[in-house]
């Protein structure tokens, strides 16, 4: 039966672990609350933000090279506003004469700087005939192609042109904008091609972005750049003008493309520069709850110690009080207001079980002194009798001197019964009563013998 007390008492918390263990599981439920707070309005928030925010960035890439490219298709409309054009190049395209045809280009040069005007961001303007001639070239950088079908055959193959609107070539480091010179008739005179540096084109892209850009045509050729870069891979045009994936590297490709030209503009950014910010917030926010965590768990610990340790006191002031330590002082100075109560209890406590203790001392000793009494009273009598029978019997037999003697020790004995029963009283007295009273029982016995050795003769 001990052994299983023992087994369940070892098996029972303290209240000050029960009280940790219960602020404790609060505690990991709030900063489980927090944390899923934390994922789901900070993070992925703030992560969808920055995923659009890639997707923006290249549709800004997009624009920016749609506006360049713009600017080259605006240049060409100037070129054919001018009415003087069709006539120059009809009369260069017949011209009998060298002399004819040279004048003709000089008109024609004119145009072209008029179109440009002052500022030039291109790197040539070639113009052909009907025949797809080279008739002139504005600066002749780069030496552009004789024959207009020389440019166009050597562009891949399955791109068609109908011969309206414009297409975009690249030939090494040159981008030739290509479109017929018509009048309002749909009449074709010839052909122009503004050559482009790719660089420039590479430039725009630069600095907006910490991913990769790649910008590919229709037919998945890339237009800036030297590197392969997702030309490697098997291109397919996108299913949707804007759009972002991710591919085997966990890198985080969007894509954009152009109405104007068709071209697709892809930026590829791994994903560590994507999710840095927000993975760093991830980081922090793991820091400050496990440093939360820890704090908290030490204030836990100390506050729940500083708040049971009056009680512990209380336990072992307990444990100590014993019958002969009532009046043991017990600290009177709890921190709260429950502690205090206890305190003022256990204190009343102690005064109630004193009071009892003084009855119960009291009424034993009452009880004792009654039974004294009670057999006093039952023993005085008779030992009275017997001493008084002696007495008489001593007198008959003439024995003045024991009944003398008699009388004084019978004397002196009740006198000391009689007197202080339950005071206190010397040794020397306690030994004078009895001394008395062994005489009497002496001079019984005595008596008794002698009374005995008669009836024996």
């Amino acid at each position: 039966m001990k052994m299983t007390k023992f087994i369940h008492r070892s098996t029972q918390f303290s209240l000050q672990t029960k009280v940790f263990l219960t602020f404790l599981a609060l505690l990991l439920f709030v900063l489980c609350c927090f944390l899923v707070y934390v994922n789901v309005v900070v993070i992925r928030p703030l992560k969808q933000k920055t995923v659009q925010d890639t997707l923006v960035t290249t549709t800004k890439v997009r624009e920016q090279v749609d506006l360049y490219l713009d600017q080259q298709n605006q240049l060409s409309q100037r070129l054919l506003s001018s009415k003087d054009i069709f006539t120059t190049m009809d009369k260069s395209s017949s011209a009998h004469s060298d002399y004819e045809r040279l004048k003709q280009i000089r008109k024609l040069k004119d145009i072209i700087f008029q179109a440009i005007g002052p500022s030039m961001n291109i790197k040539d303007m070639s113009i052909y005939d009907k025949q797809g001639i080279l008739l002139t070239s504005y600066l002749g950088a780069g030496q552009p192609p004789v024959s207009i079908h020389t440019l166009l055959g050597d562009s891949k193959v399955g791109r068609e042109w109908a011969g309206n609107g414009f297409i975009l070539l690249r030939q090494g480091d040159i981008i030739s904008f290509v479109r017929t010179v018509n009048d309002q008739n749909g009449k074709v005179y010839g052909y122009l091609s503004i050559q482009m540096d790719q660089m420039v084109i590479q430039n725009l892209t630069e600095g907006i972005t910490a991913g990769e850009v790649y910008i590919l045509n229709q037919q998945g050729e890339q237009m800036t750049g030297t590197d392969l870069g997702i030309k490697a891979k098997q291109w397919t045009i996108p299913p949707l003008e804007e759009g972002l994936e991710v591919d085997e590297h966990n890198n985080y490709v969007t894509y954009s493309t152009s109405s104007s030209t068709g071209w697709v503009t892809y930026i590829v950014t791994p994903s560590k520069s994507v999710l840095g910010s927000i993975q760093k917030v991830q980081t922090i926010s793991i820091l400050l709850i496990t440093a939360l965590m820890l704090i908290s768990f030490v204030y836990i610990y100390l506050s729940t110690r500083n708040l049971l340790l009056p009680i512990r006191k209380l336990r072992s002031q307990i444990w100590r009080i014993n019958y002969s330590n009532l009046n043991l002082k017990v600290d009177d100075r709890p921190k709260n207001n429950d502690l205090l109560l206890l305190n003022e209890a256990f204190q009343d406590l102690m005064e109630r079980l004193q009071q009892s203790i003084d009855r119960e001392k009291t009424a034993l000793h009452e009880e004792v002194k009654a039974r004294n009494s009670a057999l006093q009273a039952q023993i005085a009598p008779h030992f009275i009798h017997n001493v008084l029978y002696l007495i008489s019997i001593a007198a008959q037999e003439g024995k003045t001197k024991v009944v003398s003697d008699m009388c004084k020790h019978l004397s002196e004995s009740l006198r000391y019964i009689v007197s202080s029963p339950y005071a206190h009283v010397t040794l020397s007295e306690e030994l004078e009563h009895t001394r008395h009273y062994l005489s009497l029982v002496q001079q019984n016995m005595k008596t008794i013998w002698n009374g005995i050795s008669m009836q024996i003769h």
